[in-house]
């Protein structure tokens, strides 16, 4: 019990984590304080009971009444004002201490300070300007009561700007969940069950995924002289596109090289960084080379110098030691051995994750202390 607290304040409770709820909380608050209150104000000192707008589909029809939807639970109006103010801070409590992302966040926060001002509101005695109906005439004290205005054309539910909020933050909440279990189907993810990180940095491109039995989102990201600016925020990126949350990683696979010297040796320092912020992860790693090929080939590296880390691979067994070999006797070796030559940057597009899905058990499980890049040669300035 204690690990899981210790490990719920070293998730949720970072220094970057309070900063963002607390913006995200005093914006909605705001975003739903002003305009409700503005318009309560107005319907309180309103001298007039009905006003016409939009050619008649939306009225402001000033009316008081203890909560159509809570009124229906009891037939007291303290009752219904408690039930309203227990929900209310209920989902600000599980909004603030269990959510952390930005949509549940913003519809948490709207559907609770919705109820907030409508419950604060039935605690505030009034002083309407104009005569109502059941209440008395102006200037009457009224209390448990809350203002609602807005009635469309031929309906009988009235409702105020607070009552919005938690209406359209409940249908919003809504289609997030719908959207993303829908997403979960149409890729068969099981959300239960953890996911697993990809990361090749070795060539060219910046290669990542997130998968389970099957790859769930991927990204292929052209990289100059910016691969350690860009690696993170894509990842994040990536995890944010499937909803997915950094704790629910269980396992990272990584390609250790041989590649640009830079590129190789990100995609090992991001592996462990992760497993100092989450130590129960699992680390597999491979040769670059061999994540490129089918079984059998040879499988080459830009080295530079117009040279190739090259490999030759039969059966997904490699025959020989890496070597740094010039193009013209890597096409002698694929005559003579009568091989296809695999090319990190001639390869089809979208195929490093094809392969990563076939040589998932061709990856091996390594200590983070133990993991190390893959260097054939000393390194090379990308």
């Amino acid at each position: 019990m204690k690990e899981k607290i210790n490990e719920y304040f070293q998730n949720y409770w970072t220094k970057k984590q309070i900063i963002y709820k607390g913006i995200t909380l005093v914006v909605c608050f705001l975003i739903v304080f002003i305009p409700s209150f503005s318009m309560h104000e107005f319907a309180v000192h309103s001298t007039k009971q009905y006003y016409g707008a939009l050619d008649s589909f939306l009225h402001i029809n000033i009316t008081l009444n203890s909560g159509a939807a809570y009124g229906m639970l009891s037939d007291k109006p303290e009752v219904a004002t408690a039930i309203q103010g227990i929900f209310s801070f209920l989902v600000f409590f599980v909004t603030l201490i269990a959510l952390n992302k930005l949509p549940y966040l913003a519809v948490g926060f709207f559907i609770s300070f919705g109820g907030m001002f409508n419950f604060f509101d039935h605690l505030v005695p009034l002083t309407m300007a104009i005569d109502v109906f059941d209440y008395g005439p102006a200037g009457t004290m009224i209390e448990g009561v809350v203002v609602d205005y807005f009635q469309f054309w031929k309906t009988s539910g009235i409702f105020n700007f607070p009552d919005m909020f938690v209406t359209v933050s409940c249908v919003c909440l809504l289609l997030f969940i719908i959207c993303q279990w829908t997403f979960y189907l149409v890729k068969k993810v099981d959300p239960t069950k953890p996911f697993y990180l990809f990361i090749d940095s070795s060539s060219t491109n910046l290669n990542i995924a997130v998968f389970q039995q099957k790859v769930i989102v991927k990204k292929s990201i052209p990289t100059k002289n910016n691969l350690t600016d860009i690696s993170v925020k894509h990842i994040d990126r990536l995890m944010k596109l499937c909803g997915v949350d950094k704790k629910n990683i269980g396992r990272i696979y990584v390609t250790k090289g041989p590649g640009g010297f830079t590129g190789v040796k990100i995609a090992i320092l991001i592996a462990k960084a992760w497993a100092v912020y989450n130590p129960k992860i699992e680390i597999y790693d491979i040769s670059s080379l061999q994540l490129q090929i089918i079984s059998s080939g040879i499988s080459i590296q830009d080295a530079k110098g117009k040279k190739f880390y090259t490999a030759i691979y039969k059966d997904n067994q490699i025959q020989d030691e890496i070597k740094v070999l010039p193009y013209e006797e890597i096409e002698q070796k694929s005559k003579e051995l009568n091989l296809p030559i695999y090319q990190s940057n001639t390869l089809p597009k979208n195929f490093i994750f094809s392969a990563l899905l076939i040589h998932l058990n061709d990856f091996k499980l390594t200590a983070p202390e133990l993991l190390e890049p893959l260097y054939v040669k000393e390194a090379v300035n990308n």
